[in-house]
């Protein structure tokens, strides 16, 4: 369990980066530009896909989207609580259950570790953002 907060950390909250869509583009170009930037700081992204190694994302990654991220100074955060953000567990009340999930899921990341930055990349219903707001000065 991660109590302290884990200091030149930034962390991509992305539970589907191994999907391969619009959303995991923006990512990997999002990554890729802070690695550039601030190749000082650690990176993080926080992953539902567990059955997937850290080389396999970062290599779909590249074959998808030509997108080439240092490995050097990334890790990943596997999240085992993912499904409770997805909709078809929930026959009735799903957007109040999504919500109720992610905020679950949110909790389950910040448990494992807690970074300087928190970004939230990847959920639409993650209206409980707010709550994880945190600070770093990059200079």
């Amino acid at each position: 369990m991660a109590l302290g907060r884990k200091q030149n950390v930034l962390a991509f909250f992305h539970p589907y980066c191994n999907a391969g869509g619009g959303g995991e583009r923006v990512l990997w170009c999002a990554l890729r530009t802070m690695q550039h930037k601030y190749p000082h700081l650690q990176y993080v992204i926080y992953s539902g896909d567990y059955e997937a190694t850290k080389e396999q994302i970062l290599l779909k990654a590249k074959q998808r989207f030509g997108i080439t991220i240092d490995p050097r100074n990334v890790r990943f955060v596997f999240l085992r609580l993912r499904r409770l953000v997805e909709a078809d567990i929930y026959p009735r009340f799903t957007l109040v259950a999504q919500t109720l999930g992610g905020l679950v899921l949110g909790f389950e990341a910040l448990l494992k570790l807690n970074p300087s930055i928190f970004i939230d990349s990847g959920l639409p219903e993650a209206k409980w953002q707010p709550m994880f707001t945190t600070r770093l000065s990059l200079v």
